[in-house]
């Protein structure tokens, strides 16, 4: 990530803070023999593109738009997505961190979660994938079911 102004960060944290998710996610890939693959990512989603095309072209990461459809949308804004993965997640909240206000708690999760580290050198095993050792499964799934809760718990006081 490059360098940055004061005010962008505080602005990226004052938009996360309010309107931004921080997750761990659980996929499961058949060619990891249905074991799980964990992923931190941060999103934003809003119906006004400015903060959402401002924060990609900022910060990189993807943007998808799309209408949402049900029984509970009754709205005819399409909603905007934006998306940051991985490392670029984990160098992203690294620096809006002194900026951050309410998800104090999702970002140390989400640092604790980067540091447990399995390294798949699939050159060694002519392109397969190797399992993830159950104890950095383990600790992966410790650290998702946190970020949950400690989601689930925003949302409640939110109320």
């Amino acid at each position: 990530m490059g360098r940055y102004k004061k005010t962008d960060l505080a602005y990226a944290a004052g938009i996360i803070d309010a309107d931004g998710c921080i997750h761990i996610g659980k996929l499961h890939d058949n060619r990891r023999k249905g074991r799980p693959h964990y992923s931190l990512y941060v999103k934003l989603a809003q119906t006004d593109n400015e903060a959402v095309n401002w924060i990609s072209e900022t910060f990189g990461g993807s943007v998808r738009s799309y209408f949402y459809k049900g029984k509970n949308y009754h709205g005819t804004k399409p909603m905007n997505i934006w998306n940051l993965y991985g490392q670029k997640a984990i160098d992203f909240l690294n620096i809006i961190k002194p900026y951050m206000k309410i998800k104090t708690k999702q970002i140390e999760i989400a640092g604790s979660f980067s540091k447990v580290r399995f390294f798949n050198n699939r050159s060694r095993r002519k392109g397969r994938f190797m399992a993830m050792p159950d104890d950095v499964m383990e600790q992966k799934e410790k650290f998702r079911v946190q970020m949950s809760l400690a989601n689930q718990r925003r949302k409640s006081e939110l109320g």
